[in-house]
């Protein structure tokens, strides 16, 4: 489907609108917010409703990902917020950023997860590169190769001559 083909396209729109809003919208918070979310949730529907990756690992990992930007970037609006309503109450004030660093860490467990997948599929790679060579290695010892002998091929030899001379 053309659709699950979109999704670097909508990687790419991301963040051009990202960097646009954040240089060009600078003072308004808001609407980065808006922006933000909106695509935030958009990349969630997406990633469900179409299922753009192939591998079952990578879609759940990207998903992950997603979500757990959206709930740092959540956290980020609600404190945003708070602050535009006036809110001073320090423990609120907490609550939100124990939530982004939350979400922080949750990202970097994210990345060592996808990081050991990586190298387990290198691993798994390079078991079946060697298992592959073992096998032609020794497909070679048991049927080896060697050249047909032939009159011709002798007749044709840098060592012989064109006149026999007995």
């Amino acid at each position: 489907h053309f659709i699950t083909m979109l999704y670097p396209f909508f990687l790419m729109v991301r963040v051009f609108g990202f960097c646009i809003v954040s240089i060009f919208l600078w003072k308004l918070t808001a609407i980065q917010l808006v922006y933000l979310n909106l695509f935030a949730v958009f990349m969630l529907v997406y990633l469900v409703k179409y299922r753009p990756l192939e591998e079952n690992e990578q879609h759940w990992m990207t998903l992950a990902y997603e979500l757990d930007a959206f709930v740092a970037l959540l956290g980020v609006t609600l404190l945003a917020i708070y602050d535009t309503a006036g809110g001073s109450n320090e423990n609120t004030r907490d609550a939100f950023g124990y939530l982004i660093i939350s979400a922080n860490v949750v990202m970097l467990v994210l990345n060592f997860i996808s990081f050991f997948l990586e190298i387990k599929e290198l691993i798994l790679l390079g078991y079946e590169t060697l298992k592959t060579l073992y096998q032609m290695r020794k497909r070679k010892q048991v049927e080896p190769h060697e050249p047909m002998q032939s009159k011709e091929a002798s007749f044709m030899s840098p060592n012989s001559s064109f006149i026999k001379i007995d």
